[in-house]
């Protein structure tokens, strides 16, 4: 049952054409602007100050009254918009890959993980009713010390990609705007507290529909303005697709490292609320294809507007600013889906959840709204002390996701497997990531980090595989609720 009506539909759509009308608008004032001749500094600044007041208004529109909306948006994101939020996150999440590596990113993995998200694991998530990943751990793990545990890597996980989508949103703003970093860092930090606090997971998927949507329509005027300049546009394309797997291959991971970099990727957190948010598994596997296709179709007028914004960017402010606009808008989507994740990284069994849900709903929305709050004030602490480890945070979550979090979820799958499983599962993975990290001079970075985090990944799963076989537990004890009680509970 979904409690999505016509009106909330029309207000989905009046959401999307204000986003689409504001970037519309402020590119033509820019434009004018800079030929009446603003000083640079303004016309660049100009794009990435309007989006911010475009984010905030929609972020501030979706306050969400209770917790069926702050939850899970409840359950009405249509499967576009969704998209949208998909293929925004998923670019944030490339963009801080080939930031924050030192040796070549794992990009055949990246795809392969962003497929395996939106067509496998993202709608599993969905049809098992949770609102968070962490939903469905406490719910088949629900003993304390499990509870516990996986809070603890969830939270971890989260707070490193929130970091990651921090400075990748931070950097654009320093480097294409000429933002100075503390006016960078504010921005951001008051960008991501606008967009999240309020709605919570409604005001997430619709922030991050916009930042896709935005970032989608940007790269798509750059696409065509160069179509406009060349007389045959194919051969471009395809000069610039070739050249970037060209670039790509020649500095190419290992085998083992894009086979980590794909199951870190898939059972992340990260691509997976827009299927959350979703009226079905179905619309949420619908939600997943459109935000692939719309990846594909921003990476190729990406590869067309590049080398023409490229030539032009000493000469046009305007398109600087755009530039920044479209850089740091993923970046702000990475972020939120880890804050939020670790908002939420103690999760709801939903065995119990009607009656966990009708009573004091407004102290747990206040709860998590506090825990953003923290989280977002510790992102902006650790960034601005520790540049540096910011640009590896990426790589620091998929690890964490992969040795403990992708195993945990894996072990769900099996009716047998109980809590003990996935306790010893957790041991398992730490005493393999000591035995394989201790002898290292150095911490591993980049992708040599998931390559050891697929090793850990690998034990805990065997590990838990095994105790569930020889200390099996009845099915019924670990049965899930069948009931969506971010639909079906009436708490408005």
């Amino acid at each position: 049952m979904s409690g999505v009506s016509q009106a909330d539909r029309q207000r989905s759509d009046g959401r999307a054409v204000f986003a689409a009308a504001t970037l519309l608008l402020v590119t033509g004032l820019i434009a004018t602007l800079a030929r009446v001749g603003a000083p640079d500094g303004l016309v660049e600044a100009l794009g990435p100050l309007f989006m911010f007041l475009g984010l905030a208004v929609i972020g501030v529109g979706a306050r969400a009254p209770s917790q069926t909306e702050f939850l899970a948006a409840r359950r009405g994101a249509p499967p576009l918009y969704g998209g949208l939020a998909f293929a925004a996150t998923a670019t944030g999440i490339a963009f801080s890959l080939g930031d924050g590596s030192e040796h070549g990113a794992p990009w055949r993995g990246f795809v392969a993980g962003v497929a395996l998200a939106a067509f496998v694991v993202a709608p599993s998530l969905r049809r098992h009713n949770a609102s968070a990943i962490s939903d469905r751990l406490a719910t088949r793990f629900p003993a304390l010390p499990s509870r516990i545990a996986f809070t603890g890597v969830i939270a971890a996980a989260a707070l490193l990609t929130a970091l990651a989508g921090f400075a990748t949103a931070t950097r654009a703003l320093v480097a294409s705007a000429n933002f100075s970093a503390r006016a960078a860092e504010a921005l951001v930090a008051l960008t991501l507290a606008l967009t999240l606090i309020p709605g919570g997971l409604k005001g997430l998927l619709w922030s991050d529909a916009a930042s896709g949507g935005g970032a989608l329509l940007i790269v798509t005027l750059g696409a065509l303005l160069a179509i406009s300049g060349s007389p045959d546009p194919l051969p471009p394309l395809a000069l610039a697709v070739s050249a970037t797997l060209a670039a790509r291959s020649g500095d190419s991971a290992s085998l083992a490292t894009e086979l980590a970099a794909a199951l870190a990727i898939a059972g992340s957190f990260t691509l997976a609320w827009p299927a959350l948010g979703a009226r079905s598994p179905i619309e949420a596997r619908r939600a997943g294809l459109i935000g692939v296709l719309f990846c594909v179709f921003g990476f190729a007028a990406a590869a067309l507007a590049l080398p023409f914004a490229a030539a032009g960017a000493q000469a046009s402010p305007v398109a600087r600013a755009l530039a920044a606009a479209a850089t740091w808008l993923p970046g702000l989507a990475l972020a939120r889906s880890g804050l939020l994740a670790a908002a939420r990284a103690a999760g709801l069994d939903l065995r119990i959840a009607y009656a966990k849900l009708i009573v004091l709903s407004s102290r747990r929305i206040a709860r998590i709204r506090l825990t953003l709050v923290a989280g977002i004030a510790a992102t902006v602490y650790v960034a601005h002390i520790e540049p540096e480890a910011s640009r590896a945070a990426v790589y620091g979550a998929l690890a964490i996701g992969l040795a403990f979090i992708a195993p945990g979820l894996a072990l769900t799958l099996w009716r047998r497997a109980a809590s003990g499983a996935a306790s010893f599962a957790l041991a398992c993975a730490i005493v393999v990531a000591i035995a394989r990290l201790y002898p290292f001079a150095a911490f591993p970075k980049g992708p040599a980090l998931l390559a050891e985090a697929l090793l850990a990944g690998v034990a805990a799963l065997t590990g838990g595989l095994a105790f569930a076989a020889l200390f099996p537990t009845p099915e019924k004890s670990n049965a899930d609720g069948r009931a969506d009680p971010f639909s079906d509970l009436p708490l408005d």
